[in-house]
């Protein structure tokens, strides 16, 4: 018999069949509690319609611990949100994913020039490809409300919830969010957060130096920082390092639009540039000295990690340890005690920079490529890495490098995978991924100069 198979017979009553020996009415309030924690919020619904004891178990507070939407029509999503302000008062973490709107899916906007002829037939693009301010405004004219709604229910469930919501994470939804208050309940309503994922949301994210800086003020507890934001710059890097040294996760990548095509983010407000705005290797160090107990760590098509800059972060590193031996207290019988030094080199690495990474992404499409000193220098920055995945093609290193043959960089390849045949890290190598846009129109432009 499934949960929502009806009781036994029209003309017994749920007090009855609670106490038949017949199927899920006979089990006690709290295995009830137990199944109705496993069910989705649709299901929920109707099964608070059953009958009272029903009704007064599935608005129980304590089963909306954890919201999660998933596949939800924006309108659906809206109501779903309303209805859930009612009732949960206890929200732990929100979790919406793969949920999107039909009208902003269909709905293409006439392009007009100050010199086209009323003879050229009318052209249209989507929506989405519009400036935040000329989206807003096809919005108001089509009479599309839709956001503001949402931004209301969001706002109220975060607001009942202030005290208890630990997590927020955005995924895979097609809502054009810049256009919604979210930024702003963050910021008023999250200052218990410690995570916050935002990732392959068809838009730029919080686009806002200023935004990203206010949810930083905001919310002092953040452990785990995840997505792409065009808003991030240096300042905001160097905010991230002073007020959340407690950071374990965190996603850092150049805002040179290429990840807009590598997340299948075709509808870009931002138009792709071919110069990726630098991100200076002092700011990254400092992130990365500061942020100690950082676990998790991606950095997505950053110009500033190189073989260089890898090598110089080791000279950093050895220096750095030096001096903390050299200003040890003064040790009168320091001969006698040769293994002294050795012990404290070592305790300062555990509680130094990269002891306790354990999993680094790096991409690379439109920046220069890691070969393999690069990679030793990882290695010896994050002596306890578990697991590190790299993402890369050859066209990437055809277009940065002079003299780079199919052959050259397989034999690359090979040797990079060699260093990782011990097994204490995990590597996952994609060399092979797909070409993107941005490289393509690298190649061309190469090929003028040339």
């Amino acid at each position: 018999m499934s949960l929502l198979t009806p009781p036994p017979s029209p003309d017994i009553g749920c007090e009855k069949a609670m106490n038949s020996p017949r199927g899920i009415f006979q089990l006690p309030e709290p295995v009830l509690v137990q199944v109705f924690s496993l069910l989705p919020l649709t299901d929920m619904w109707q099964v608070a319609r059953a009958c009272k004891a029903w009704h007064a178990i599935a608005t129980d507070s304590h089963l909306y611990r954890d919201i999660q939407l998933d596949g939800l029509e924006m309108t659906d999503l809206i109501t779903q949100l309303r209805k859930l302000s009612n009732i949960a008062t206890r929200v732990r973490k929100i979790d919406i994913s793969a949920c999107y709107s039909k009208f902003i899916q269909s709905t293409v906007i006439p392009v007009t020039f100050a010199t086209s002829s009323p003879n050229v037939p009318s052209l249209y693009t989507h929506i989405m490809t519009l400036q935040p301010t000329r989206r807003k405004q096809e919005y108001e004219r089509l009479g599309y409300h839709l956001h503001e709604q949402f931004s209301d229910a969001l706002l109220h469930l975060m607001k009942q919830n202030q005290d208890t919501l630990r997590d927020i994470s955005i995924q895979k939804c097609n809502l054009d969010l810049e256009m919604t208050e979210l930024a702003f309940g963050i910021m008023r309503y999250g200052s218990k957060l410690d995570g916050l994922t935002y990732l392959n949301n068809r838009d730029n994210g919080f686009n806002s130096a200023e935004v990203l800086t206010g949810i930083i003020a905001a919310c002092p507890n953040m452990r785990r920082f995840r997505g792409y934001y065009f808003g991030i710059d240096e300042k905001v890097i160097l905010s991230v390092a002073k007020y959340w040294p407690n950071l374990e996760s965190f996603s850092l990548y150049c805002t040179n639009g290429s990840l807009h095509e590598y997340n299948n983010l075709h509808s870009s407000s931002q138009p792709p540039t071919l110069t990726p705005q630098g991100l200076k290797s002092d700011v990254l160090w400092k992130l990365l000295t500061s942020c100690t107990s950082l676990k998790q760590l991606e950095l997505i098509d950053l110009a500033c990690i190189n073989n260089d800059t890898l090598s110089n972060f080791v000279k950093q590193m050895r220096h750095d340890n030096s001096q903390d031996l050299d200003t040890s207290r003064y040790q009168p019988y320091k001969s006698h005690y040769r293994n002294r030094q050795v012990r404290c080199k070592t305790h300062y690495q555990k509680v130094g920079f990269g002891f306790n990474l354990e999993s680094l992404r790096i991409v690379k499409y439109t920046t220069t490529p890691l070969t393999s000193p690069g990679f030793e220098s990882l290695l010896e920055l994050f002596p306890n890495l578990k697991h590190l995945r790299y993402e890369t093609n050859y066209t990437t290193f055809d277009n940065l490098y002079e003299g780079v043959t199919p052959r050259i960089f397989e034999q690359e390849r090979k040797a990079i995978e060699h260093l990782f045949d011990s097994g204490k890290v995990r590597y996952e190598g994609e060399w092979h991924m797909p070409v993107i846009t941005e490289q393509r129109l690298m190649a061309g432009l190469s090929s003028l100069s040339n």
